[in-house]
């Protein structure tokens, strides 16, 4: 797992965080594959894990008919981490994929994870999930103009 930390720091979610803050993670990392077509996320699904795509492609299928392509690099699952009664769409692999599997419960359980290094990943979190939610916001505001 220690190969690919470099890969997530690039990522806003752990860019703040040091390389021991990162090497922490790796107990509550594992990389999982997935086939093409194999559904990832539904909103009947719970959702334990948030995600960090190494390789392939998915395609997010969001409650209002969008479609958007999840690429590597790209981290999804998140928004159900922070509240589990919610689910923005079905995640659906278009081609062979890996992603490294992050476990939010463990992220957030205490003496697992330093309670720093929790809060700053939750933070970033939270952060990410506003900057799309003002996003959505925007574009239904636009929608009724």
């Amino acid at each position: 797992m220690a190969q690919f930390i470099s890969k997530l720091r690039k990522h806003e979610v752990f860019r703040n965080l040091d390389q021991a803050e990162l090497d922490h993670l790796i107990p509550i990392m594992e990389t999982q594959s997935f086939k093409n077509g194999e559904i990832v996320l539904s909103p009947d699904q719970p959702t334990n894990f948030f995600y960090y795509i190494l390789s392939g492609k998915l395609m997010l299928h969001l409650t209002n008919n969008e479609f958007k392509p999840l690429l590597p690099g790209q981290l999804f699952g998140e928004i159900g981490i922070i509240n589990p009664d919610f689910r923005s769409g079905v995640v659906i692999a278009t081609e062979p994929t890996e992603a490294v599997c992050i476990c939010g419960k463990r992220l957030f359980t205490e003496g697992v994870i330093p309670p720093h290094i929790s809060l700053k990943v939750l933070r970033a979190l939270s952060k990410r999930i506003t900057n799309y939610l003002r996003s959505r916001e925007q574009i239904s505001t636009m929608e009724c103009i």
